[in-house]
């Protein structure tokens, strides 16, 4: 018998909890028995229900016991927080944890506690059978800076799958999006995955309203594309109108007859992240209608009607209104935006409905790739504030010209397409620069003139008289 005095249990809360105390990172299933089986027995356990029931230990022959099931009584186990940022591995083994409330219903034997996955090593018979991750989502998912699918996962099979299915695993995956969104829950952070099974490319005819909050599309890469067949009338191919929507992995398109009419995405919500696409062949690529702290990351922009990426304050009057001027959005990781018939990016306030830097405001692009779009690179259109394009940005080959600013406090617009006119302040690197342009080439200057007592040009001329002399030359 080995009882565990790193072991702790907290009577006064349903389910009860029974702790393994830091820095202790395993515990095996009949230590847990014994330690728990004598604390029932203690003073302070004969007054509180009973927290473990256990079986197993039966003879098999030759040797061999069938492996210890420990239940755990409207409780649960935990291992002690830690403080991070990185996760604790913990171990649980030695036979097999379940748990029931208090109800005798089952439910999860572990407590999830901060920066720990537990790793349940399960036995059957004598054997050890299978190897359970029970946090494996939570370790995984935390890898991700924001928009964690925490929640439920479901799966959309556009080619096998049923809208009379669960939709909870690829096998028993549902045939539609509107179905599968269906079964989310608003602001759970449910993750919804698109299969495609095998080497030929999916094609969905669908437009979709994503109109719950934390909802997570996640595709297979350009395995998949999101393409309606028949014309909507202007609507775009996605409308994204909850908060904290995610779309990674696979391709969206507006329909062939629509697509100088329709966006690809439309934007209306607050912390959006869109991220490894490919948006191609519509009106605009994507269109940031209202909301704030958005993120667009790693896409390919290409082959627009009109622009690539189009910020537009048009909230006034809407539904959205309450979400606030299309801002703080970053643009970061994009390969190109390019080939479009307009401009790459193309940014325009409400100036007639809100005041001077309450509209379209606070755009970053970092680390991108604007290029070979017909009209310009990047379009700042007046009373757009705070646009921020970082030296990492490459913007060329864009006929009409790389960046048109008449935005406010632009930060690194574009330096090399500058007028020096407007960079002419006393005092500033562009006003001394301008002055040394401006005195000619020193090369072409005559010496004559140039090398009266006192002067730089009088030491340089001297120098050189001295090591002629010296060379013999003269």
């Amino acid at each position: 018998m080995a009882i565990r005095t790193d072991l702790s249990v907290n009577w006064e809360v349903s389910p009860r909890i029974i702790t393994v105390a830091s820095p202790s990172v395993e515990v095996a299933i009949q230590d847990l028995h014994d330690t728990l089986t004598t604390t029932e027995a203690s003073m302070e356990g004969m007054d509180m229900d009973r927290i473990v029931s256990s079986s197993g230990k039966e003879a098999l022959g030759s040797g061999v016991l069938v492996g210890i099931t420990l239940q755990l009584l409207n409780a649960k186990l935990a291992f002690e927080a830690r403080g991070g940022p990185s996760f604790v591995q913990c171990n649980v083994g030695g036979g097999n944890l379940v748990a029931v409330d208090s109800l005798g219903v089952a439910m999860d034997s572990v407590q999830t506690t901060a920066y720990v996955q537990v790793i349940k090593t399960s036995s059957s018979s004598a054997t050890i059978q299978s190897l359970e991750i029970e946090q494996l989502k939570y370790m995984i998912e935390s890898q991700n800076k924001t928009h964690q699918g925490y929640g439920e996962t479901f799966y959309l099979d556009p080619v096998s799958g049923s809208d009379a299915n669960s939709g909870t695993t690829g096998a028993t995956a549902v045939k539609t999006f509107a179905v599968a969104l269906a079964l989310c829950t608003s602001g759970r952070g449910d993750v919804i995955y698109i299969l495609s099974l095998g080497e030929a490319q999916v094609s969905i005819d669908e437009r979709w309203v994503i109109n719950k909050a934390s909802i997570y599309v996640r595709g297979p890469g350009r395995g998949v594309i999101l393409k309606p067949v028949d014309a909507g009338g202007g609507a775009p191919t996605i409308s994204i109108e909850a908060n904290e929507v995610s779309l990674s992995g696979f391709i969206v398109e507006a329909s062939t007859a629509d697509a100088t009419a329709a966006n690809a995405i439309d934007v209306w919500s607050n912390f959006s992240r869109i991220e490894n696409m490919w948006i191609n062949r519509a009106k605009n690529g994507v269109r940031y209608c209202a909301g704030d702290y958005h993120k667009l990351r790693a896409c390919e922009l290409e082959l627009h009607a009109e622009n690539g990426i189009l910020v537009e304050d048009v909230r006034f009057g809407t539904a959205f209104a309450g979400n606030g001027a299309p801002r703080e959005i970053d643009i970061s990781d994009v390969p190109n935006i390019y080939l479009n018939t307009q401009n790459g990016i193309k940014l325009v306030a409400d100036t007639v409905n809100y005041s001077a830097g309450q509209s379209t405001r606070l755009i970053r692009v970092y680390d991108s790739n604007i290029e070979l779009n017909t009209l310009y690179g990047m379009d700042i259109g007046t009373g757009v504030y705070r646009t921020l394009i970082r030296s990492s940005v490459s913007i060329y080959h864009n006929t009409s010209g790389n960046i048109l600013d008449n935005g406010t406090e632009t930060y690194n617009d574009g330096i090399w397409d500058k007028a020096i006119a407007d960079h002419l302040t006393a005092g500033t690197t562009g006003k001394a620069l301008s002055d040394a342009g401006g005195a000619g080439n020193p090369w072409g200057t005559p010496i004559t003139g140039n090398t009266d007592a006192g002067t730089f040009g009088e030491l340089v001329g001297k120098k050189i008289l001295t090591i002629g002399k010296f060379l013999g030359l003269k």
